[in-house]
């Protein structure tokens, strides 16, 4: 596993400017980038996704995001489920540079961000790209049913977990 030369350049990038604004910051890689680090093959994507996990206290988030963004890497809010600061980590994996230190989430965790997504893309990444074959599937089907609760409306069948529902029958 290792990031693609896109990911690490943005990530030097970023350092750089963290140095200079003597920031320490950490982040959480998501997105298409984490499927590329978690699976071989996943499908090519260009953009960085990133969730903002802890920043420090003298900077104000629209800087941190002004320094992200000029570092091409883009700071997503649209996740909702799962929070930020209850995603599971694969802590061998943490990349640390001098001012800089990103997270990659478990492979249970990516898939939860597609599961509870209402986006076709989504669903198809579930269904093609091999996320599910190298998830535990009973840890996974217990987080879905742990996160249903705070989605506003579980009944939504635009949501990918209602419409893959026939997909993880198989897995019970």
């Amino acid at each position: 596993m290792q990031l693609t030369e896109i990911v690490a350049s943005s990530f030097e990038v970023l350092n750089e400017t963290l140095q200079e604004k003597d920031w320490n910051i950490s982040l959480v890689l998501i997105g298409g980038q984490l499927g590329a680090y978690l699976l071989s093959d996943f499908r090519s994507t260009f953009d960085v996704d990133v969730l903002i996990k802890d920043i420090p206290r003298d900077a104000n988030r629209k800087e941190v995001e002004q320094a992200l963004y000029q570092s091409n890497l883009e700071s997503v809010t649209v996740v909702e489920i799962p929070p930020v600061e209850e995603i599971e980590f694969k802590n061998e994996d943490t990349i640390k540079y001098s001012n800089l230190t990103v997270y990659i989430p478990t492979i249970e965790y990516f898939a939860l961000t597609k599961i509870f997504s209402a986006r076709d893309k989504d669903e198809a990444d579930l269904k093609e790209e091999g996320i599910l074959q190298e998830c535990n599937i009973e840890k996974l089907l217990e987080l879905i049913d742990e996160y249903k609760k705070d989605v506003l409306n579980p009944n939504n069948m635009n949501y990918n977990f209602n419409s893959l529902e026939k997909l993880f029958e198989q897995y019970k």
